[in-house]
């Protein structure tokens, strides 16, 4: 019997997983998805909706759950255009790049020179390389000695190597008479080791033994800032990737405490700016999506307790907050749609002038409220707000134009 290609077994994947799986209701599914997409967790809602239509594309939920797919996806493709580089901040980097490279050749030349001139006299004199490497501009600096042991040019390499054999000979020599020397080529071994720490440490013991020595003194104060300025770019680089994985899984408090250390450490660090701007951004969003999630309930309930026009008021608020929200763009054309019918219904109520308490303009007020719910179930928004502002200057005291207005310009104000 053949096995399945790898194609198949994916795609055979979800149908495994979903009877694998303990059955979950189309209602726990939707609930699920759509308290995702109001904490903005916009991945897990889409993961949601999508396997509520997998399980039962005939659904009733199956339209809402297709609003949400249509507008999760429009927002991650705004949220993925935020993280592409502008074509600016593209010419800026390769710029960049191009300087780094250039510095960078210059240093290999640079270093390269510096070390022939010490090939040659320490082949003559073994035990000269000590000296050589005091009175070296570049192979004494920590910097510039870890710059040299990134190049990868074999020539470098070799220099290097050859460097380290001989300072090890030198460092295991017994030098009681001169500890200066011996502390300092130990501190150029580990220097060349890599480990500027114990460099730092064996210069120390150097300086005690020479405290006049004013090259030694100037040499271990860089050798002391270069270590902090590592130390610092270590912690750098380990918060960073701390706070893109933090951001990745949608911890923004922990992603957020890490890139603000980096520029604490760093101000106007690029990197951490942009993703401080995301947090942010992401955060708003939060916020923002419980707000009209919160709105969205209400107008549910209103839409459920018959209550036409407080519905279409929220829904207008929701859109007014989020113009993009396709669920309540949809809810609102269904409570506009109901609406018609409720109005199409409705006739001029003349014999409310005989109400007790009725304004004596009431009548004409029904007629301007009734005209206005017309116009306003056609979109016509400027008109309707004219009638029902109308109706209320006939009659101050008629609730129902009063609320249509509020709706009325709630929705104008959401386009």
């Amino acid at each position: 019997m053949r096995r399945p290609s790898s194609a198949a077994a994916l795609l055979l994947l979800p149908a495994l997983l979903a009877a694998a799986a303990p059955p979950r209701g189309e209602d726990d599914i939707y609930a699920r998805g759509l308290d995702d997409f109001r904490q903005a967790r916009y991945v897990e809602s889409l993961e949601s909706f999508t396997e509520l239509l997998y399980l039962d594309p005939a659904t009733p939920l199956g339209e809402k759950a297709r609003q949400y797919i249509w507008d999760i996806t429009n927002r991650i493709k705004e949220e993925e255009g935020r993280w592409r580089l502008s074509d600016e901040e593209r010419r800026r980097t390769v710029l960049l790049a191009l300087q780094q490279r250039e510095l960078q050749d210059r240093r290999r030349r640079d270093i390269l020179s510096e070390l022939e001139a010490a090939d040659k006299k320490v082949r003559q004199d073994p035990s000269a390389l000590v000296d050589v490497l005091r009175r070296s501009r570049l192979l004494g600096d920590a910097t510039e000695v870890a710059e040299a042991r990134e190049l990868e040019a074999v020539k470098v390499q070799q220099y290097l190597d050859q460097i380290r054999a001989v300072l090890k000979e030198e460092a295991r020599k017994d030098r009681p008479e001169d500890p200066r020397t011996l502390h300092e080529a130990r501190g150029f071994l580990w220097l060349y080791e890599g480990d500027l720490e114990n460099a730092v440490g064996e210069w120390e013991q150097a300086l005690k033994a020479a405290p006049d020595d004013a090259d030694l003194k100037a040499r271990l104060d860089k050798a002391k800032s270069g270590l902090e300025d590592k130390r610092k770019q270590d912690e750098i680089l380990h918060r960073l990737a701390q706070g893109r994985n933090y951001f990745q899984v949608g911890d923004d408090d922990k992603a957020r405490e890490n890139f603000d250390r980096v520029l604490a450490l760093s101000p106007g660090h690029p990197e951490a700016l942009r993703f401080r701007g995301l947090i942010d951004d992401r955060v708003k969003e939060k916020n923002l999506q419980e707000s009209v999630g919160r709105t969205l309930d209400r107008a549910q309930q209103a839409l459920a307790d018959g209550k036409l026009l407080d519905a279409v008021s929220l829904l207008a608020q929701a859109l007014g907050e989020d113009p993009r929200n396709e669920a309540a763009r949809a809810a609102l054309a269904e409570a506009k749609r109901r609406l018609s019918l409720k109005t199409s219904l409705l006739l001029p109520r003349s014999q409310a002038e005989g109400k007790p308490g009725a304004a004596p303009n009431r009548a004409e007020a029904e007629e301007a409220y009734t005209l206005g719910m017309a116009r306003y179930v056609q979109d016509d928004l400027d008109h309707a707000v004219v009638f029902f502002k109308k109706a209320l200057a006939l009659d101050p005291t008629f609730e129902e134009a009063a609320g249509a207005l509020q709706a009325a310009l709630k929705e104008q104000s959401a386009r």
